[in-house]
């Protein structure tokens, strides 16, 4: 499930500035959040071909039809004037 895979990504981010505690806790307010939902992704559109791992996060945000996508990463941003499927 793409879900887990952006969880994990975080994780792996996490552990760059924290403890494992201080991890847990975070990870698991994800969990606990209302506005955290498990989100099963059909399709795979592969839209970001310079850095096929961030792709999860296309397919999560075309599968939620959801408005806004927060990232820094350039893979990502290089799509905003592109006109996802939604």
């Amino acid at each position: 499930m793409r879900n887990a895979e952006i969880i994990l990504e975080y994780e792996e981010i996490f552990h760059r500035f924290w403890c494992p505690d201080v991890i847990n806790n975070l990870l698991g307010l994800f969990e606990l959040s209302y506005d955290f939902k498990q989100v099963q992704i059909y399709g795979n559109w592969r839209l970001v071909r310079n850095d096929d791992d961030n792709n999860k996060f296309i397919d999560t945000f075309i599968a939620t039809r959801a408005n806004v996508l927060v990232s820094n990463d350039s893979s990502i941003t290089t799509l905003k004037n592109n006109n996802l499927p939604h």
